[in-house]
């Protein structure tokens, strides 16, 4: 997911959302998990000869709805940014879609490897608002951002 906080020409700060307003906030269903889970499951599997040629979904099973999500955010980091929804139609180019729920299947991961995600949304979440506030966000403009 990538990080959709825009500042506006008088210096506040909002935290945007794409989608139609319901469905985005209440539907929408999504699944984050922590990197250093992800990059121990691909050790793991790059480790396992029988795993070769096979397709294993990595990630987590703990949901959160992307409004949730961005509540849960704005709580954590104490900040007063708006949260702003913008349809998809003018987020994206004509015909994107969107699938409203992603939630891996870990049973397969889980009998090759014993994968089990190991550190939790509120953890990981914990952990990104620390970072961010010790590393300043890259400032460029959104032209620039586009060409990396």
């Amino acid at each position: 997911m990538q990080r959709d906080i825009h500042v506006t020409a008088d210096g506040r700060r909002l935290l945007v959302i794409h989608g139609h307003e319901l469905d985005t906030v209440v539907q929408n269903i999504k699944w984050l998990a922590y990197v250093g889970d992800v990059v121990n499951a691909l050790i793991a599997l790059v480790e396992k000869p029988e795993a070769i040629g096979e397709v294993f979904n990595i990630g987590s099973s703990e949901e959160v709805a992307i409004g949730e999500l961005a509540a849960r955010v704005k709580a954590m980091t104490g900040s007063a940014s708006e949260i702003v929804l913008i349809p998809y139609d003018q987020a994206y180019e004509a015909g994107f879609e969107d699938m409203p729920r992603r939630v891996p299947d870990l049973s397969k991961i889980r009998r090759f490897i014993g994968y089990a995600p190991t550190i939790g949304l509120d953890e990981i979440l914990r952990r990104v608002v620390e970072h961010s506030r010790i590393t300043p966000p890259e400032v460029a403009p959104a032209k620039e951002r586009s060409r990396k």
